[in-house]
């Protein structure tokens, strides 16, 4: 009796990719020409990643990684998107992509994390605004401890990419803040009161 093949596994097929495990999803990868983008020639270099930051809404002023200074380029890039319960429904959502590149009307997606915006976008904005100190020192100390978190335990929220960031994630980490968390070694009750160490 001849041995069956096993099914492939993460395979990909006129840009459809398998799921690559047992839990894993199908997923569509699309090649974009020339994007512009920021490269920190520091980072790249020393083969450090990220080194490369795909130009979104603005540029940045800095490599976020090292402070450096970027270099303007663009380049080829590749998009992947996830998620697809089957093949026909990633090659759907391919198709309808590819359309809309081919109009104009395609954004890439942005991996960044609620809290790398936060950090490095939104907050410097806040800081460099005509606001009061203390509301600036307000805003900082909220995304610091209610929304980041140290990082030795960082809310889960925050890792988040903001593409999938949305309203039962929200209400999930409402509810965490409410058992109690950590801020700068100090526990907070669900009223983001200090629970102080009796020691």
């Amino acid at each position: 009796m001849a041995d069956q093949k096993k099914p492939k596994v993460g395979g990909m097929k006129g840009g459809i990719r398998r799921p690559r495990g047992p839990h894993g999803t199908w997923s569509y990868v699309m090649y974009l020409p020339d994007q512009q983008a920021q490269r920190c020639p520091a980072c790249t270099a020393a083969k450090k990643r990220p080194s490369l930051w795909w130009i979104a809404a603005e540029r940045l002023s800095e490599c976020p990684r090292c402070g450096g200074d970027l270099l303007e380029t663009r380049e080829g890039r590749q998009v992947t998107e996830s998620g697809f319960r089957t093949s026909q429904d990633a090659q759907v959502a391919r198709a309808k992509a590819v359309q809309r590149l081919a109009m104009g009307r395609y954004v890439p997606p942005e991996r960044m994390t609620l809290a790398e915006y936060l950090r490095d976008r939104w907050l410097p904005k806040v800081m460099a605004s005509g606001l009061k100190q203390t509301t600036k020192e307000g805003y900082a100390r909220s995304v610091k401890y209610h929304l980041i978190g140290p990082a030795s335990k960082p809310h889960a929220i925050g890792l988040l990419e903001l593409r999938k960031l949305n309203l039962e994630a929200i209400r999930t980490h409402y509810r965490e803040l409410m058992d109690g968390y950590l801020a700068d070694d100090f526990e907070r009750d669900e009223r983001s009161r200090l629970i102080l160490d009796e020691k």
